[in-house]
């Protein structure tokens, strides 16, 4: 589970900014929280403010972050430009030359790992990484920038193990230390790496194609009554109310030449195409969503890129909605609301903070501009974030627990939504007219 993200010069964002899935002594909600050790951690966080503000940026952060643990270590040009989406803040000249800082601090396998970098967009500065094995803090190593030497120093810690000194040489002043020692398979090393791998995901808005997770899900076996998922899947959907009975999967294997004619950008007739690869083979995956019958007893049904925009953003969150709950992942969700009824997206959070469902952990942080969500029966004052731009141009992220007016607290059972809507908690936009009188002029 997250605990901490800090991020520091990144875009939009100049000074260093936390976003906390540490529970606050906020009272009430208590199944919005689940508790891992002597830790209080919240299943949800969603993030408000104007257009411009900074929402994106904290998500991106994070995968910027992830990105470059993930691919720094490849040996092509993946690895050499897994930095270059490292962007400081450029409206203060100080920061244009200063590295950017990403810190992250999470539990996986009952173990807390405090880890961070500094990076530009051509090399790292600083690298470190810290484990908490029954709470006690453990130091595994430090990189950090020798202008002397012109190269990065690294102290190891007592409680790594391994063949460090070969790692030390294989690492490279662009890549990161933790993506080196997973490629060699370093087991304490590896197991961090993991949680960068397989329990944090990203949605943002806008992507192109069919979502390749819920469609992977359904795509695992093409025959319902072996399909683990389908049915699951079936009922989240059928309980939106968009009219959907069934979905029907069909699932038709990819000739080489024609995949390979895809892959070199060509062949128009796959182009756009939802395609799944199983071993060295690849299939072309359609989704129907069967409606009713006719009166020749004929199921009715439309492919999934004829349906609405709700209806496919709906279709995209809802595998890895499941995967949250399942396999207790992080999920970072950028506009939520999307193309989606404010019901639906309440659904969707509900979903994830019913205690029944939600027994690994799983953590959803979102961005939306939906304002009902704002209800102090779903979501409790520290579940609550705002970005909002300072007089130079850098974001502040903040939490609703957190804000002080006068130093008095919102009340727990305040109309949260009235109150953001009006300015109280700042992070909204403060408009002037359009200029009506220059658009008589034109």
């Amino acid at each position: 589970m997250l605990v901490e993200f800090r991020v520091k010069n990144f875009r939009s964002i100049r000074d260093e900014q936390v976003l906390s899935m540490v529970a606050s002594s906020e009272t009430g909600l208590e199944d919005n929280i689940h508790q891992v050790g002597k830790l209080k951690l919240l299943k949800v966080a969603g993030i408000y403010g104007p257009n411009a503000s900074g929402k994106s940026n904290i998500i991106e952060a994070l995968i910027v972050m992830t990105s470059a643990v993930l691919f720094s270590d490849q040996e092509d040009l993946v690895g050499e430009l897994s930095l270059s989406l490292i962007e400081p803040f450029l409206l203060d000249k100080r920061t244009e030359s200063q590295p950017t800082e990403f810190e992250i601090t999470f539990i996986h396998k009952n173990i807390q790992y405090q880890y961070g970098f500094k990076a530009t967009s051509k090399k790292v500065l600083e690298e470190w990484l810290y484990a908490y094995p029954r709470g006690q803090s453990q130091e595994w190593y430090h990189r950090k920038w020798n202008p002397q030497k012109g190269l990065l120093d690294i102290k190891f810690g007592t409680n790594l193990k391994g063949g460090k000194v070969g790692l030390k040489q294989r690492t490279k002043n662009h890549v990161l230390f933790l993506s080196v020692a997973n490629r060699w398979n370093n087991e304490q090393l590896s197991t961090v790496y993991e949680w960068f791998k397989n329990h944090f995901r990203s949605i943002l808005p806008g992507e192109g194609g069919v979502p390749d997770v819920t469609l992977k899900m359904l795509a695992v076996r093409d025959d319902k009554e072996e399909n683990p998922h389908h049915n699951v899947l079936e009922a989240m959907i059928r309980s939106a109310d968009f009219g959907i009975q069934n979905l029907s999967v069909k699932k038709t294997k990819i000739p080489q030449e024609e995949l390979r004619a895809v892959e070199a950008g060509g062949l128009n007739r796959l182009k756009g195409q939802s395609i799944v690869r199983e071993g060295g083979e690849a299939f072309l995956i359609n989704v129907f969503m069967q409606y009713s019958y006719d009166d020749a007893g004929v199921m009715m049904s439309l492919p999934l890129n004829k349906e609405s925009l709700g209806t496919q953003r709906f279709f995209k969150l809802v595998g890895p909605w499941l995967i949250v709950i399942s396999k207790g992942i992080t999920v970072f969700v950028d506009e939520l609301d999307d193309s989606l009824h404010p019901h639906l997206s309440r659904k969707l959070i509900e979903f994830i903070l019913d205690p029944r469902i939600n027994l690994m952990g799983g953590q959803v942080i979102f961005s939306a501009h939906d304002t009902t969500l704002l209800d102090p029966e779903l979501l409790r004052r520290d579940q609550i974030w705002f970005t909002e731009k300072d007089e130079k141009g850098g974001t502040r992220l903040y939490s609703l627990w957190d804000y002080a007016e006068g130093k008095k607290r919102p009340r727990k059972d305040e109309a949260l939504q009235r109150g953001y809507l009006s300015g109280r908690y700042g992070a909204v936009p403060f408009l002037e007219a359009f200029g009506i009188e220059e658009f008589k002029k034109a």
